[in-house]
């Protein structure tokens, strides 16, 4: 007998009025109980913790909220989700895909700018800067960084909701 149908009969017998427990069952029950008391114990004290934490409200709240999720789960709605979450994969694996061509190239380009930086070679004046310009080089890496900026910026404004 599962705990779930002694607590519908005993709440039954309580209905009825008869609260006297069969004999067998009541040592049935405390020998299972005697053979349990150690974990209880400790469920016990983890339920006690947890009651006084107020995560014991929060798990409660997150199985209504689970319960109802799975209630409104409707054929239409989980073929949606998957479509979402297979476009959110697809989304990663290209954005992996990029970062795989471009963080080499970063790191490449830091090294280099380094031993450039630190090597005895005059750094270049606000000429120097101008004349750099000419080279597509340069161009495409400012073009990144300006367009890296923005990108930035723009997802750094406050939100309007």
């Amino acid at each position: 007998m599962s705990i779930g149908n002694g607590h519908d009969r005993a709440v039954a017998l309580a209905a009825e009025g008869d609260v006297r427990p069969d004999p067998q069952e009541l040592e049935r029950l405390l020998r299972r109980l005697q053979q349990s008391g150690p974990g209880l114990e400790r469920l016990l004290d983890h339920l006690d913790d947890l009651a006084a934490s107020g995560t014991l409200d929060v798990l409660a709240e997150l199985a209504q909220l689970v319960k109802a999720l799975l209630d409104s789960m409707t054929p239409t709605l989980m073929a949606r989700v998957a479509r979402t979450a297979v476009g959110v994969a697809l989304q990663a694996e290209n954005a992996m895909e990029d970062g795989r061509e471009v963080f080499p190239a970063l790191g490449d380009a830091l090294n280099a700018s380094m031993e450039a930086v630190r090597s005895d070679r005059e750094v270049p004046g606000l000429l120097g800067l101008l004349s750099a310009l000419r080279s597509p080089e340069s161009r495409r890496a400012l073009a990144f960084l300006v367009t890296f900026s923005r990108e930035l910026g723009g997802r750094l404004q406050p939100s309007s909701r």
